[in-house]
């Protein structure tokens, strides 16, 4: 009797054999939207104060106002409070994450990741604020750089991220990297 070869398909359950004892491998708002609506609104949040910490970076490289670096450094301390908050209930969910929730730890480990990378640019943002305090010419970036093309990549870049993350959109995932 002629043994059959089994192979690493024949391990990895199908969807429609894990549907059929109510496992969904489909990341849906729907399949869970209490836990993913906090997630979202967080980060959308958190997108929104890198973004005005970034136009407040962009403006003293044209200006220097010592009011807004102020103000920056300030705002810092709150962007950290929030990414603080979005990772620990990042972590307190993948603890209590069943091994059928694969789509789930995924997302809150895209959420984790995207969470502190955001305020990575935000402390960039303070750093860039805090350096023009220094320049001895105050214009000489503004005539010397073209530094709105960039700031513009980084903006549009902003409003993509939670699109992309929460509609598990692989190629506009792509085009931010």
């Amino acid at each position: 009797m002629k043994q059959k070869t089994v192979t690493q398909e024949d391990l990895i359950p199908s969807e429609s054999s894990l549907a059929q004892v109510g496992i969904s491998l489909s990341l849906s708002e729907d399949h869970f939207p209490e836990k993913v609506n906090w997630f979202k609104e967080n980060l959308t949040f958190l997108v929104i104060e890198v973004r005005k910490q970034l136009k407040i970076a962009k403006r003293s490289l044209k200006k220097i106002d010592h009011k807004k670096i102020a103000d920056i450094r300030k705002r810092d301390a709150h962007i950290n409070n929030v990414k603080g908050m979005i990772e620990e209930k990042c972590f307190k969910a993948i603890h209590e994450a069943t091994s059928y929730d694969v789509e789930w730890v995924n997302l809150l480990r895209g959420i984790n990741t995207i969470a502190a990378n955001l305020e990575r640019i935000g402390d960039h943002a303070v750093n860039v604020a805090k350096q023009t305090s220094y320049l001895k010419e105050k214009d000489f970036i503004k005539h010397n750089f073209n530094f709105d093309t960039f700031f513009d990549i980084i903006f549009s870049s902003l409003q993509l991220t939670c699109e992309a993350l929460f509609h598990r959109n692989l190629a506009l995932a792509k085009k931010l990297c």
